[in-house]
């Protein structure tokens, strides 16, 4: 399949002055639920001779394909067995299949990696047939519990990458991943969450290999490549403005006051994009956020002139669009100037603050 780059460009690929000779490797332990997709299912995407980009995915483990000079990245799922509750455990684990000479630099053993092809299956004895088995009778693949996912990204990167390049090829590596959860959504119908860097855990292992006459080399021991910075704030103790501020909350929650939905909006706005990384989802619920709080303040405003809720219906009726509403009824019950085409008093107050908040 001939397809953009996620966030690569080909002519990035194709000149010979800067030859992406590096392969920068990120180990990545999905959270549970664990996925259906086969042991060592790969999604590559690498550059063709005339320039454009091609994905191709195959079940294998056929490691020596991205020392290829058009290789650009590839998703690589591995199953890990679910015994590994340590996510540092199942990465060296993980490492230990496709890199073995790492392992000891992540600071673990060698481990003994299962052979999927019979892994969580009983053995039959000889004497299977009085319990109830004939000796040789087939058995059953190990069920999707058995087995937790690492996914085993590569990117091509310069021989001396940057920490924007290193960002760069992540997200062209998380691309490909996003590419085939989508995949598994459609063969299943199943709701599989998309893996974000929000979500994830702080930082996932990262090894950097450069190709040379001698084949893929070391150049980096192995290092932590940090997705996010959702650290968990110091635990202090809640001032008593602070306690009697939250008893407030909790009441007009619980009253099921108007406003108290445009800040349960709001909240789920802000997890959705810095918790989850629901860009999407954050997006939408920031506008439905915007227009509760318009149709909100308009109701408040007339409910102060009297108005009965069968009234203000029907006035709110006449302009079924927000930003209609804002200009047509908010704006002149508010009074002041609303035009954004000139500098008002107001217009300076936000700007200062906006101001301050960047500094």
């Amino acid at each position: 399949m001939v397809m953009p780059s996620g966030n690569l460009l080909a002519s990035d690929f194709s000149h010979a002055d800067s030859p992406r000779l590096g392969r920068i490797h990120f180990f990545w332990p999905l959270a549970d639920p664990p996925l259906r997709v086969p042991d060592g299912w790969t999604c590559r995407r690498n550059l063709t001779a005339d320039g454009t980009i091609l994905q191709s995915s195959t079940v294998e483990h056929d490691l020596t394909a991205v020392q290829d000079t058009h290789f650009i990245a590839q998703a690589m799922y591995l199953r890990q067995p679910a015994g590994s509750p340590v996510t540092l455990e199942r990465t060296v684990e993980a490492i230990s299949r496709v890199l073995p000479n790492y392992v000891e630099s992540v600071g673990g053993d060698t481990v003994t990696v299962p052979d999927w092809a019979t892994f969580g299956r009983d053995e039959v004895p000889d004497d299977a047939g009085a319990h109830g088995k004939e000796a040789g009778d087939p058995v059953e693949e190990p069920s999707v519990e058995a087995w937790a996912t690492v996914v085993h990204l590569v990117a091509a990167v310069p021989e001396s990458p940057s920490q924007d390049d290193i960002s760069t090829a992540f997200d062209e590596c998380l691309d490909l991943v996003h590419t085939t959860h989508r995949g598994l959504h459609h063969v299943f119908g199943e709701p599989i969450q998309l893996p974000t860097p929000e979500a994830a855990p702080l930082g996932v292992a990262m090894v950097l290999q450069v190709i040379t006459e001698r084949g893929l080399e070391p150049r980096w021991p192995a290092g932590l490549f940090m997705l996010n910075h959702n650290f968990i704030p110091t635990s202090e103790e809640m001032t008593p403005a602070q306690l009697s501020e939250l008893e407030g909350a909790e009441v007009k929650d619980a009253s099921h006051r108007p406003m108290s939905l445009v800040l349960d909006l709001r909240r789920e706005a802000l997890a959705a994009a810095h918790l989850t990384g629901d860009t999407r989802t954050a997006v939408v619920m920031a506008a439905t956020t915007c227009e509760t709080f318009i149709d909100v303040t308009l109701s408040a405003l007339l409910w102060e002139e009297g108005l009965t809720p069968e009234d203000g219906a029907v006035e709110l009726e006449q302009y079924r669009d927000a930003a209609e509403r804002l200009w047509r009824l908010v704006a002149p019950r508010l009074g002041g100037s609303w035009d954004l085409t000139k500098k008002n008093e107001s217009f300076q107050t936000d700007s200062r603050v906006v101001d301050h908040a960047r500094m």
